[in-house]
């Protein structure tokens, strides 16, 4: 049975009990162990972050998904999050955070996420919640919306110390997807409920500081999310004027540690990524679909992004034949756009800059 000990007079081990268990314990200079923060001088200072959609939600119509995570100022490489479900430095995610109100009659089904910190003394935290966009919310209104937003609680030892929750903003008048009716407009193509048409002014996301001295008195803050990166792949609308045939693109974002997001790693710790950017006109009277891509960031504020924007070439393309019709990408920096591609095909390299103010810059790189 492995025992690692972290520290040297009252130290925090894991003792990994089986595959599917770990219990922590503290271990004096005898080696003989207590029940953690118990040893002499040890300051409890446990931090829970509980989020979850309110107990009566029987009267809302809605399908929402938020997510939360938290990083430890020096740990930056060890988010936890649901793809890093137990940390090095003492963190654990559990849960998802969910409300459905559209595929059950009996009643809402919802469930919470929370993460927890054994250990926050001394420590500078940052929580982030983001919305989380599916496909089931596509055709929900923005007041649908806007009600169902989760509830962050922030504990410290047990108690709600602010008194309070915290929630992201309402988004008054912002549907949480749009431009998803860009197919053909004819008979069963009028609707087509794809999750990357995300709304580039839809802030989902916001962010809670906790910093904790030593005797875990604790400082919590809310921050809005200042600098949020969107990246969207969309294809024009099918007409009667469009060639036939099948084109997809993919985006891959990659962040200065080299991580991927993209189509294929959907969900890191900085990055969410959502549909699939293809367009397939077929001949007339049959079939057609028109589908996009988005990926967000939450906080591009200081930070510089590599993109690849390339066609993908598949088995759709070899079964149906090549469409030259290529999708436009288009960024936002906070809802605004400041720079797009439109009409160009092939491998496109590209470098995003975003400064603290949330001014961001383009520049094309070499094609290798």
């Amino acid at each position: 049975m492995p025992v690692f000990n972290y520290s040297s007079l009252c130290s925090l081990v894991v003792i990994f009990l089986s595959s599917a268990s770990t219990a922590f314990a503290c271990s004096d200079v005898t080696g003989t162990f207590q029940v953690c923060n118990s040893c002499p001088g040890d300051v409890t200072c446990r931090l829970k972050a509980d989020l979850k959609f309110p107990q009566d939600a029987s009267d809302v119509t809605a399908y929402h998904k938020d997510t939360v995570q938290v990083e430890r100022k020096g740990n930056k490489s060890d988010p936890c999050f649901s793809g890093n479900n137990m940390t090095g430095w003492g963190c654990t995610h559990v849960g998802d955070a969910y409300l459905d109100t559209l595929s059950q009659t009996s009643g809402p089904i919802k469930d919470r996420e929370s993460v927890r910190i054994f250990n926050g003394n001394s420590g500078e935290y940052r929580i982030t919640v983001s919305h989380v966009f599916t496909e089931e919310e596509v055709l929900l209104t923005n007041a649908q919306t806007a009600e169902s937003r989760a509830n962050l609680v922030v504990k410290v030892n047990g108690s709600n110390i602010l008194k309070r929750s915290f929630r992201h903003n309402k988004n008054k008048n912002k549907n949480s997807h749009t431009d998803y009716s860009i197919v053909y407009n004819e008979g069963a193509n009028a609707v087509n409920p794809n999750v990357g048409f995300v709304n580039p002014t839809y802030n989902g996301d916001y962010f809670v500081d906790v910093k904790c001295d030593d005797q875990c008195n604790c400082q919590i803050t809310k921050v809005d999310a200042t600098c949020r990166l969107r990246a969207r792949l969309t294809f024009p609308v099918i007409d009667e004027q469009s060639a036939y045939g099948y084109h997809a693109n993919v985006l891959r974002i990659f962040n200065q540690d080299n991580e991927e997001c993209s189509y294929e790693n959907t969900v890191t710790s900085w990055c969410r990524a959502y549909g699939d950017a293809v367009l397939y006109n077929a001949e007339p009277n049959y079939y057609d679909y028109n589908t996009a891509y988005t990926a967000n960031i939450p906080d591009a504020g200081g930070k510089t992004f590599d993109m690849n924007f390339e066609r993908f070439v598949g088995p759709g393309e070899a079964a149906y034949g090549y469409s030259p019709t290529s999708s436009d990408l288009t960024l936002y920096a906070n809802g605004n756009e400041f720079f797009t591609v439109t009409g160009e095909s092939g491998n496109i390299p590209l470098r995003v800059s975003c400064n603290n103010n949330c001014s961001c810059s383009v520049s094309r790189l070499l094609e290798v």
